[in-house]
């Protein structure tokens, strides 16, 4: 249980930090063609609990809805942090749909995290407010995956990309 929630709030901490960056970088800024850039909006909205609720020990819920993009065209990179430590081979409490990384363990945590990350991909797509996404795991340590078949190493894809032309997205 504390594995799970410890899973959780990272990746929650983790959409936070990028929306305070993405809060930031809302300034125009300058590229090295000299065009000014401008980013989409990435808002992160935390209903429960409520800000300042005490939360005494045990599980808890945490609901809310992140929101990516807006009427402006797609220029915003959007980092997914992944755990990817042995505590996400727990079950986790809920249907996650199934073995999604293949390891034969159904509904873990990381399974959770894995559909976690196809339905902010999904969403970035559908919304159009997303140019690149890159993923960093992390079990102690952090890396960036490599999200293209290609030689060269490519940590940013865009949402929807199947460079491998295999029938599912590189993310």
């Amino acid at each position: 249980m504390k594995a799970s929630i410890r899973s959780f709030l990272a990746v929650v901490l983790a959409l936070a930090v990028v929306a305070s960056v993405v809060s930031v970088a809302n300034v125009p800024r300058v590229d090295a063609q000299g065009t000014e850039e401008t980013t989409s909006p990435l808002t992160v909205d935390i209903e429960s609990p409520l800000d300042g609720e005490a939360i005494s020990g045990g599980s808890t819920t945490v609901a809310g809805v992140v929101q990516v993009g807006g009427e402006e065209a797609a220029q915003t990179s959007l980092v997914l942090a992944v755990d990817v430590s042995r505590s996400t081979i727990d079950r986790a409490n809920g249907d996650c749909g199934g073995d999604l990384n293949g390891d034969r363990r159904s509904d873990t945590i990381l399974d959770c995290e894995i559909a976690a990350v196809e339905a902010l991909e999904a969403e970035s797509l559908a919304s159009g407010g997303v140019d690149e996404i890159a993923i960093v795991a992390f079990a102690g340590l952090g890396r960036a995956l490599d999200l293209s078949p290609e030689t060269a190493r490519q940590i940013y894809t865009a949402p929807g990309t199947d460079s491998d032309g295999d029938g599912q997205t590189d993310i």
